[in-house]
This record gives structure tokens, sequence and C-alpha cells, in this order.
């Protein structure tokens, strides 16, 4: 059985921060992910996927985006600077590496099991994982007896497959208004579905709340002042 100090589980930007924040603690640490590299779930969004924040306020400590801070980056884009952010620091990944349980032990110590038999011991475990990757269904009464076709956000990859069809989306939170207007033109017909309300400038909303971080940080900023060049004698 290896000992660590830390375990953390997931790689993803959580997982990612956690081991930036780690480095040159001393503490003996270890990221678990099931993935065959760094970067959580993000290579499996799907693909128009971009970020509602623009990259100066989406970057991991340590290392900003490359390009323009304004712009708002793609979800390919996102999962590329992960794995170049795991890399850059050079933080220690065992991928592949499905957690399959944890439980106390002896020793204030917990005990990972791993999917492949393994089992990691740790003084302290983090929790870095997110819902893609055991999303929720919820119980929908006659979704058993559905004709039709009903999948979870987290295996969409594009709206290919949907021309000419009705399609109905429960939910209106950032992927079902994001992707939305693409599908609306290709549709036979399309509706969203969310007991929240009224959803339709909810992106909209979300860049100008964006915008009004962006002008408050400007405005916080220190302002700096043309250097007055020295005077020759």
């Amino acid at each position: 059985m290896t000992d660590f100090d830390v375990l953390v589980v997931g790689a993803g930007q959580a997982g990612l921060a956690t081991g930036h924040a780690l480095r040159g603690t001393g503490l003996r640490h270890l990221l678990l992910d099931a993935a065959d590299d760094a970067g959580g779930s993000w290579p499996h969004y799907y693909d128009s996927l971009t970020l509602f924040s623009p990259a100066r306020f989406s970057s991991l400590p340590g290392l900003p985006f490359e390009g323009d801070s304004g712009r708002y980056p793609a979800g390919s884009e996102v999962a590329a600077y992960l794995r170049s952010y795991a890399e850059h620091f050079a933080i220690p990944i065992r991928s592949a590496s499905r957690v399959a349980s944890v439980r106390t032990a002896p020793g204030s110590h917990f005990e990972v099991d791993l999917l492949d038999g393994q089992t990691l011991r740790a003084r302290s475990v983090v929790a870095a994982t997110g819902g893609s990757g055991n999303p929720y269904v919820p119980r929908v009464p006659g979704l058993e007896q559905y004709g039709g076709r009903a999948m979870h956000v987290a295996a969409y990859r594009r709206h290919d497959g949907f021309a000419g069809q009705r399609v109905v989306v429960v939910g209106a939170g950032n992927s079902a208004v994001q992707e939305y207007p693409g599908w609306a033109p290709r549709l036979r017909r399309a509706g969203l579905a969310d007991c929240r309300g009224n959803s339709r400038n909810r992106r909209a909303r979300a860049r100008r709340r964006t915008a009004r971080i962006g002008t408050a940080a400007r405005r916080r900023a220190p302002r700096t002042r043309r250097a007055t060049p020295r005077r020759r004698f």
C-alpha cells in the first residue's frame, strides 16, 4: 500500500488548481483521474462550447491563457490549456485511474480503492470531480415508454443528427442556452422547457455581468503614469 499526504480525485480545473496549491508545501501528493490525460471532462464536451467569461477571468493560478485576454475561449482551447497547465507545473497525475471507493482507516487515514484493485492511503483526500462523469438524469414519468431519443448533454457532441426533428431541451442552463440558437433553424420544431422562468436572454445577461466585472476590475487597477524623461544637463 502506497502512502501519501494528500490524494486529489480528479485532474480537471479544480484538481489542477489544487495540485498547483500543493506545490512547494513539502506534502507528498498525487492526482487521480479516470481519463487518459489531464483536463477532466473538457475534451468530451460538445464541440461548440465556449466559455461565458473572458480568458482573463478563466485562467488558473500562475498561468494565464495565451492570446487576447478579452476573448471567450472555446472548449477545445480549455482542454489544451489544462493539459499544458499540468505539464508546465509538472503536477503529478496518475491517469486511467478510476476511484472505486474511499473509506476511513485506522490512524486518521483514508484508504482509496482504485478500479484496478490497487489501494492508496492518504491523510487527506480532496474530491475535485465534476458532474459530467456521473451525470444526473431526473426521473420523468413515462420516460421508459418514450419511443424517441432521450439523452443527457454529457453524451451530446453536435446537432447534426437532429436535423428535421422535433426537440425539447429540458433545462435552461449554460449548455441549453448556448446550443439552442444553433439547433432551432435546423429542426422541425424546437423548444426550451425550464421551471425557473424565461431564459431567452440568459446568455446576454451572463455576458453583461462579465463585462461589468471587467469594468470594475479595471477601475480598481492602479493607474499608470507616463514616465517623465530626465532632463539632460
